[in-house]
C-alpha cells in the first residue's frame, strides 16, 4: 500500500508544474486564438457562480414552489431577467467551451504525459458540469 502511495506521490509532482492554472510569468506569444479557451473557461465559470450566488436569494426549491419563484426572478425582481439569462448563456458557455478545449488539448497533443493530470481534471469538469444541468 505504501508502494502504490508513493507512486502516486511522484505521479503528482511530475505533473505538478504542468498543471499550474496561474502561471504570471511572460510566455511567448500564441497568435491562436484557441490557446484563450483556459482564461474563457475561468471566465464563464465565474459567470456562472455569481450569478448562481444571486439567483439563489429568491429561489425557493420545492415542488410548489420553483416555477412561481422563477416567474418572481423574472418578472418582479429588477433585472433578474438578465441575471437568470446570464447564468444560463453562462452555463452553456462554461460546457461549449470546456469541450472545445478538450478537443484542443487531444489535437494539440496536450494530453499527453506531462499533460494527463490537467486533462483529467478538465474531462471531469465536463462530466460534472453535464450532470449538474
Amino acid at each position: 500500500m505504501e508502494a502504490v502511495l508513493a507512486d502516486l506521490k511522484e505521479w503528482l509532482q511530475d505533473r505538478k508544474q504542468h498543471l499550474d492554472l496561474f502561471n504570471e510569468t511572460k510566455t511567448a506569444r500564441l497568435d491562436n486564438p484557441l490557446y484563450t479557451l483556459g482564461g474563457l473557461v475561468w471566465l464563464s465559470w465565474m459567470i456562472v457562480i455569481v450569478s448562481g450566488v444571486i439567483l439563489m436569494l429568491w429561489y425557493i426549491p420545492t415542488t410548489t414552489g420553483a416555477y412561481r419563484s422563477i416567474l418572481h426572478i423574472t418578472y418582479d425582481i429588477p433585472l433578474g431577467w438578465l441575471v437568470r439569462g446570464m447564468h444560463k448563456y453562462g452555463a452553456d458557455m462554461l460546457i461549449t467551451v470546456i469541450t472545445l478545449r478538450i478537443y484542443r488539448m487531444y489535437f494539440a497533443g496536450e494530453y499527453k504525459k506531462p499533460g494527463e493530470l490537467s486533462w483529467m481534471i478538465l474531462f471531469a469538469s465536463l462530466v460534472l458540469g453535464m450532470i449538474s444541468g
